[in-house]
């Protein structure tokens, strides 16, 4: 009921208590003034504003006539030096209120926070460029696929995208006997990881007297992969790429050197990176493996974490080259999280996917915070450009180190 309709309504009975008197209303904070504009634009300088007091200062701006002055004065920045990722999310939120989304993306080049993601992906998505918002929000999933709204999003862009491209596959939580030294000849000592395409174990060769990793696919029927995976590794033998022992194409299993550091997903998995050691020797030595790959004609198609081993020395060793193609094929799968916007949108495989791959993993390993990463980001964005502006292949990345 609004204020003149209580005034002309018939007076109650009885008169109405008193009513209790309101609090003061807060003094409204004065517009923010150009030496405060001009202190914000300093942020990122030595002198300059802490990222506290910038964003104190730009909550304030943002809020006042001078909003674009505030935003302008952290383009100027950004051009110039890095600015933290929390101002230059709050100003694109500002400029999307503003009907100015081209902007707003441009403040959203460098991001690696889930928040700034999400509104990274929108904003793609809304400018017509759905096969690499969709790529964003796999990056999002993969850190958690309850993030609300990425499952959603991505099952809405992957339809838009390419609705004749089958989902890739993920984990399949099968439950598949241990095999048995009936089945194999290696004697099985323990569980040590279970994907989409098989299950790992520690298992010894008693005969040869050594340990090695056993791979027992969930369904023996996928022989091309299987044979593929051993194959692919034999012919590629050599600097980062794992040794194959054996394969049984019957029996559905492939016999690994055992490394007992495990892969680079298990080392991430506490948020530590230092079990990798040397970041550059690390990336180096990633780098060459790929090139090797490529040399060959070969894209491996699933470059994750999991399938990067860490050797004895702490040298990173490709494996599982399941879904392995020549380049200019079409792709037989991958792991969502994983895979450039040109393949989801169904694009041939070419060697620059596995630079994305590689950039994603860069990623992972750069947000555990550990100092001696964090040098590696502007790397791994390059890598995780549209195609035409990512390194097109290993030998490209080696290019870039130097």
């Amino acid at each position: 009921m609004s204020f003149f309709s209580k005034l002309f309504k018939r007076a109650p009975v009885a008169p109405p208590a008193p009513a209790a008197e309101a609090p003061p209303a807060p003094s409204p904070r004065p517009p923010a003034t150009p030496d405060e504009i001009a202190l914000l634009g300093r942020v990122g300088e030595v002198g300059g504003p802490d990222e506290p007091t910038a964003a104190r200062l730009l909550t304030a701006a943002l809020a006042s006539p001078r909003q674009r002055d505030a935003i302008d004065a952290l383009a100027h920045a950004m051009s110039d030096r890095d600015v933290p990722e929390r101002l230059r999310l709050a100003c694109a939120h500002a400029l999307v209120q503003r009907g100015d989304g081209r902007q707003a993306l441009a403040f959203l080049q460098h991001v690696s926070e889930t928040p700034s993601l999400l509104l990274k992906a929108d904003l793609l998505h809304d400018q017509g460029q759905v096969a690499v918002a969709l790529s964003v929000i796999e990056r999002v999933l993969a850190r958690s696929i309850d993030t609300p709204g990425a499952r959603e999003r991505h099952q809405r862009w992957r339809a838009l995208v390419s609705p004749q491209i089958q989902q890739p596959q993920g984990r399949h939580d099968v439950t598949v006997a241990v095999p048995t030294t009936q089945q194999t000849p290696f004697r099985i000592l323990r569980e040590v990881a279970r994907g989409g395409a098989g299950t790992v174990y520690e298992a010894r060769d008693d005969v040869l007297g050594r340990p090695l990793a056993l791979k027992v696919y969930h369904k023996t029927s996928e022989r091309e992969q299987i044979r593929r995976e051993a194959q692919v590794a034999v012919e590629l033998a050599g600097a980062g790429v794992i040794r194959v022992h054996d394969v049984d194409l019957e029996a559905g299993w492939v016999a690994l050197e055992w490394l007992p550091r495990g892969s680079v997903r298990d080392v991430l998995r506490d948020g530590d990176a230092s079990g990798l050691g040397d970041p550059e020797a690390f990336v180096r030595g990633l780098a060459y493996a790929l090139s090797r790959v490529h040399a060959r004609g070969w894209v491996h198609a699933d470059m994750k974490p999991a399938n990067i081993l860490v050797g004895s020395s702490g040298e990173p060793l490709l494996s599982d080259f399941g879904i392995a193609v020549r380049a200019g094929e079409a792709s037989r799968g991958g792991s969502a999280g994983y895979l450039s916007p040109e393949r989801l949108a169904g694009s041939a495989l070419c060697p620059a996917d596995d630079v994305y791959g590689f950039g994603r993993l860069l990623e992972d390993a750069v947000r555990t915070g550990h100092p001696a990463w964090q040098a590696w980001w502007p790397l791994a964005e390059r890598c995780m450009a549209v195609r035409e502006a990512r390194p097109q292949d290993g030998r490209g990345l080696l290019g870039i180190l130097g």
